[in-house]
């Protein structure tokens, strides 16, 4: 986020490709949670909703009105601002294989590079974060929310740091929309 201004995303294809591998790998890790758990009790614990929000933490970041209720900004703006939710799902689906398994970063390279179809699937992710970085203070908001709600996903998966340094939540100073920052910091307090 603090390197945005550098434009590395919309200058640099193996920037960009990286990018969205990441967050399609993301995807398609929630999407096997999904299909293995989904219709498991899985909320009848307080660990089980707590695991339930941090999954999809990310997904109200980029895709709901939850951070944006109080901003003066018209609604079809802000829903323009995200992503379509079964637009992420169907990426997470696409980035597993017939297997079962997520892509490996040179399969999906050379499906992104080579099959306009697999392609297609990533344009409003792509649409996303090239706004998000140059021209689109919601989008912007809604990407620096997706940073948070990833690093509460991750403290919560690795609770004692056995895998990851543990990191606070950043670039919140960043936020546009006063508005977003405290919808995020009240979140962020309940954690």
């Amino acid at each position: 986020m603090r390197n945005a201004d550098r434009g590395w995303y919309a200058s640099s294809d193996h920037y960009k490709i990286s990018t969205l591998f990441i967050f399609g790998e993301f995807l398609a890790i929630v999407r096997s949670i999904e299909r293995e758990l989904g219709y498991l009790p899985h909320e009848s614990t307080n660990r089980g909703k707590s695991f339930n929000a941090k999954v999809y933490g990310p997904f109200r970041a980029m895709t709901s009105f939850a951070y944006f209720r109080t901003v003066a900004a018209d609604a079809d703006d802000i829903g323009a601002s995200g992503v379509p939710r079964l637009m992420l799902t169907a990426i997470g689906e696409k980035m597993l294989t017939e297997q079962g398994r997520v892509r490996e970063f040179t399969d999906f390279a050379t499906l992104f590079s080579n099959d306009p179809r697999f392609r297609k699937w990533f344009d409003d992710l792509d649409k996303f974060l090239l706004e998000a970085t140059t021209i689109n203070e919601l989008s912007w908001d809604r990407l620096i929310a997706l940073g948070a709600n990833l690093r509460l996903l991750v403290t919560f998966l690795d609770p004692k740091s056995k895998l990851l340094d543990q990191r606070d939540v950043a670039n919140l100073d960043l936020i546009k929309n006063q508005q977003v920052r405290s919808a995020l910091n009240a979140e962020i307090a309940e954690q």
